[in-house]
């Protein structure tokens, strides 16, 4: 998926987002040997040690979930659903070292943004 994002300077780039499982692997190594590419974003884990041309990483805490479901479950109110988002912790947006002076306003500025739009999709 091609994205180009207007605003804070560096993100008027072109950005691919993988998606599809592994992609994001197959990217990384176009990045590696072409260091003029597109930018990517990591996936699931922290991904900057793969590419300088990873500016961020959207992160899932799974560690933080499974914890927080056995403790529900040894505590006897593991209820039938849950959403884990934005707002609690559980996925957050990791801005890599190199790109942190120019992208941690903007992010800190669109975070609570993104947790309104998340909450109002959640009760549609």
């Amino acid at each position: 998926m091609f994205a180009k994002v207007e605003g804070d300077k560096m993100l008027g780039v072109n950005l691919i987002l993988p998606y599809c499982g592994k992609a994001v692997h197959g990217l990384l190594l176009y990045n590696r040997e072409n260091t003029d590419s597109y930018y990517t974003v990591g996936t699931d884990v922290d991904m900057q040690a793969y590419s300088d041309r990873v500016p961020f990483s959207i992160v899932k805490h799974i560690d933080k979930v499974i914890e927080k479901c056995v403790d529900q479950s040894l505590e006897g109110s593991l209820p039938n659903h849950q959403d884990f988002g934005l707002k609690d912790g559980y996925t957050e947006l990791l801005i890599s070292k190199d790109y942190e002076e120019e992208l941690s306003e903007a992010v800190k500025n669109i975070h609570q943004t993104a947790i309104e739009k998340e909450e109002a999709y959640e009760k549609q």
